[in-house]
């Protein structure tokens, strides 16, 4: 593999883990029954970060983390093949 393929790869593997990331952040929402304001209430984060969220473009591990808490949840990283 060329190191091309390699970061094409790497780059496929990011936009899946932010797509499964807002997804879960998503169907967590509506299990707890809670609309983006009422998160933004709860979690204190200001909405255009939530939003941020929800598109899967977070930045940092410490914001993820940060969310599940505030969902009562935890976060899984799994290596697959």
């Amino acid at each position: 593999m060329t190191q091309r393929d390699l970061k094409q790869i790497r780059k496929q593997n990011l936009v899946l883990l932010r797509q499964s990331y807002a997804e879960g952040f998503r169907q967590a929402l509506i299990e707890q029954g809670l609309s983006v304001e009422d998160f933004c209430s709860k979690s204190k984060l200001p909405p255009k970060i939530v939003f941020t969220h929800l598109r899967g473009g977070f930045r940092f591990f410490g914001e993820l983390n940060y969310v599940c808490s505030c969902l009562k949840k935890r976060l899984k990283i799994e290596f697959t093949d």
